[in-house]
Order: C-alpha cells, then structure tokens, then sequence
C-alpha cells in the first residue's frame, strides 16, 4: 500500500524489497513467534487476496449481526 499516484517503478520496488524482506529468516523467526506469515504475493496478486479477504469477512461480519459502536 502506498500513497495515491506513487510512480509504478516505486511500487515494483517497493514491492521487491518486502518480498525479500519476508524471505529473511530472523523475520520469518519473529513472525512466526507471532503467529503470522508472510505472503510473498506480487502487486496483482496482493489486489486479488485483498479482494477475496473483504469480501470474506464482510459476509462473516454479516452473518454474524456484529454492529459497530
């Protein structure tokens, strides 16, 4: 995620730099002690899984009747 109208070969770059940083391992150590892990997804491929996971929890919400306070 980055600001509106950031150049595409910043984005890319971006891009790469969080994928490798993902891949070292004292990071994926520390996240795994969180309990997270990391999705080395391309631009594309990050839209999409952000696409499916709102829409996913926007049914679960839903369903569930939860509100907003």
């Amino acid at each position: 995620m980055a600001p509106a109208h950031t150049p595409e070969p910043i984005l890319e770059r971006l891009n790469a730099v969080m994928i490798e940083y993902a891949k070292r391992p004292d990071v994926q150590a520390k996240m795994t002690g969180m309990q997270v892990s990391a999705l080395p997804l391309s631009r594309a491929q990050t839209g999409a899984y952000l696409e499916r996971e709102s829409t996913r929890w926007e049914q679960v919400v839903k369903a569930s009747g939860a509100k907003a306070e």
